[in-house]
């Protein structure tokens, strides 16, 4: 019986395995961290702004001193951005919740 080189098969099929790494499953899991990591954002921007406004409630603050508040909360967190983006992040979910339960010609920003 001959003996039969397989090195060439061996070697397709690796390259095929690593197509279809590339195109499908890597894509895949990218989106599913990004999803998964945006409804964590979301979920913890609520919870720090919720927190801020709380902690402020009855006392005379700047919007400095709340935006280190909420920062810090989220930082400790693991969500770590610069400054700018930070601040629209939690400008935007204190204007999200206290927009919630007013009528649309009610809310904060409105041009109607």
């Amino acid at each position: 019986m001959e003996n039969i080189d397989i090195t060439e098969v061996v070697n397709v099929i690796v390259a095929i395995i690593g197509m279809v790494l590339l195109k499908y499953v890597i894509p895949y899991l990218k989106e599913k961290r990004l999803t998964v990591g945006n409804a964590d954002l979301d979920y913890w921007l609520t919870i720090a702004a919720e927190a801020t406004e709380e902690y402020f409630r009855n006392q005379i603050s700047t919007s400095t001193e709340k935006f280190d508040y909420a920062k810090k909360i989220l930082e400790d967190k693991g969500f770590t951005y610069d400054t700018a983006t930070l601040q629209a992040l939690i400008n935007s979910k204190v204007g999200e919740l206290f927009n919630q339960f007013k009528l649309p010609n009610e809310k904060i920003g409105s041009t109607k």
